[in-house]
């Protein structure tokens, strides 16, 4: 990248060479110090309230006006006048001030480089972070098949307690009809009113009594078979219902864990995120449009600095010293950046690819145990929802579609 130098700041011929040479040697002395950053690194990012980087733009002013005010002296020299506002000492000072310059451009520009290499920093440790969360051990994704597991077996588990309430409903029915149906084939003497008058003899008892026993020597025995059958199923269901309400527990406990995990995956996503106003985007690209404005000046600064070289050595060469000459400094070109392969002694900044944040939605998750749309959506249109216990709450309220698989 090619930079012109810019055109220098003519003072009046009139300003005498005693406010010359105060002038000169008072910028000498006041030229802006560096900073030094916390980790040792030479740094220019002081921001003034109107967005300028304070010390570059001063450091720019007093080279400009240097360079200005040899000039004048050049100009002096090439019109054979003797000029006294400058000496060995004062050229000297302003040569390793010139030279200290141009090391503290590179070093701040290696300082910024660094800070432009890292402006993904932040967004990626958020990333990683959210990552971890979702991927990593004890993550939304493990969380989410230990939850699936319960659910497959909470759905299996109810699918077998709808096969025994079936058998249990069918061998009690067939045990009740039959009951009815014995009751219904007693001995016609039973159905008599006891008390009655003119009172049963002795061999009416008797014949009833025959009766009787020949009515439950018929269907005693099967009688009593149905009723332990359905017994037995009744007794096979309660023990299948407490299995499948405790594992309805373990699921609902497994989808609360789940669906937490992953809400405070995403709340804490977006609080490192910063939110929208004062986010980590936002940071970045505040600080990246610093750094170009400060790119920008440590390369004007670079030519300014050329420039002024360019006239204090035309100065120093009195046979050289001629309008030609002082025109050839203005018109050099000084390239800030000769060889990009050497980035020692190179102002062009290198910046990286923007990296995006993650997306983090939790939409899937904001209806929990607890919340009736959750209970409606899980096991409503199952062919066993009405087997199911009360629902066992979340602490939070987060959204879940989910599916009878059976």
């Amino acid at each position: 990248m090619k930079f012109f130098c810019l055109s220098a700041l003519a003072l009046p011929s009139s300003s005498s060479a005693v406010e010359e040479n105060v002038v000169l040697q008072s910028h000498v002395v006041t030229m802006p110090n560096v900073e030094t950053a916390s980790d040792g690194k030479l740094s220019h990012l002081s921001i003034g309230s109107d967005g300028e980087p304070v010390k570059k733009k001063k450091q720019l002013e007093v080279l400009l006006e240097h360079t200005s005010r040899f000039e004048v002296a050049v100009k002096q020299r090439i019109a054979g006048q003797e000029v006294s506002s400058i000496d060995e000492d004062l050229i000297d000072r302003v040569t390793k001030m010139t030279a200290e310059i141009i090391s503290t451009l590179f070093a701040d520009k290696a300082n910024q480089q660094d800070q432009a290499t890292e402006s993904n920093d932040a967004i990626k440790r958020a990333n990683d972070k959210l990552d971890h969360d979702i991927t990593g051990a004890a993550g939304v994704d493990e969380l989410r098949i230990l939850m699936q597991k319960k659910r497959d077996g909470h759905i299996s588990c109810r699918l077998g307690q709808v096969e025994i309430e079936k058998e249990r409903d069918e061998a009690c029915q067939e045990y009740a009809e039959y009951a009815q149906k014995t009751h219904e084939g007693r001995p016609d003497c039973q159905c008599q009113t006891c008390g009655t008058v003119p009172a049963l003899d002795a061999d009416d008892i008797t014949s009833c009594y025959q009766q009787g026993e020949a009515w439950v020597a018929k269907f005693e025995e099967k009688l009593q078979r149905l009723q332990n059958r359905c017994d037995v199923h009744k007794n096979k269901f309660v023990r299948k219902k407490a299995n499948c309400d405790a594992q309805q527990g373990f699921f609902e406990a497994r989808y609360c864990a789940y669906g937490d995990k992953w809400q405070v995956a995403c709340e804490d996503f977006d609080l490192a995120l910063g939110g929208a106003n004062d986010g980590l985007v936002k940071q970045r690209t505040e600080l990246l449009t610093k750094l170009e404005h400060l790119e920008a000046k440590n390369k004007a600064t670079f030519v300014a600095t050329m420039n002024l070289q360019c006239v204090m050595n035309l100065y120093a060469d009195p046979l050289n010293c001629t309008p030609e000459a002082l025109m050839a400094c203005h018109t050099a070109v000084y390239d800030p950046c000769p060889d990009p392969d050497t980035p020692d002694t190179c102002l062009d900044m290198i910046y990286p690819t923007l990296l995006d944040p993650a997306v983090c939605d939790a939409s899937a998750v904001d209806k929990l145990p607890g919340d009736p749309e959750w209970a409606e959506a899980e096991y409503t249109s199952c062919t066993w929802a009405h087997l199911v216990v009360d629902v066992t709450p979340c602490s939070l309220v987060t959204t879940t579609t989910t599916s009878c698989l059976g």
